[in-house]
């Protein structure tokens, strides 16, 4: 099981950065006996995403960028490959107005020389995942910024 949290925040418009981890837990029995209890921190995501559809025109928001990956997690806790990798970051999102906006984000991760899990060997392998989600969100708070400025809000 996996909870993760991700920020993002706009440096213009159309571009932003956007941080994403989380806490993991594993476990699992053998017979009814339970092993493999563990908890950590999963690999991070760091990255910039700039706006290619914008619902002021277009019927939905898209953003793309790339993004780092960033090993925070624990490999040998099985929350994390131990190296650095690189990604690229698809979002669509729409805003309806009021409380209530739909989310859906596509991953695709590749991290090169990653070892092997297997005891005493010296094998390492290229890892590619791809990974999505979708969310059905509301807007906590807003609070408009002054004149010629950029709202601000949060959202869950």
């Amino acid at each position: 099981m996996e909870n993760t949290l991700r920020l993002e925040w706009g440096l213009t418009d159309d571009l932003e950065v956007d941080l994403s981890s989380g806490w993991g837990f594993s476990t699992g029995s053998v017979g009814g006996t339970p092993v493999g209890d563990e908890r950590g921190l999963l690999d991070s995501l760091l990255g910039v995403r700039y706006r290619i559809l914008d619902e002021a025109w277009a019927p939905l928001t898209l953003t793309f960028g790339p993004q780092f990956l960033i090993p925070t997690g624990d490999p040998d806790k099985g929350f994390g490959t131990g190296e650095a990798g690189a990604a690229f970051d698809l979002t669509l999102a729409r805003d309806w107005g009021g409380l209530f906006f739909a989310y859906a984000s596509a991953v695709y991760e590749v991290t090169p020389e990653v070892d092997d899990p297997v005891p005493n060997s010296d094998r390492s392998f290229t890892l590619d995942a791809f990974t999505y989600a979708f969310a059905l969100g509301t807007r906590l708070t807003k609070r408009s910024g002054v004149a010629g400025t950029v709202d601000e809000d949060l959202h869950l």
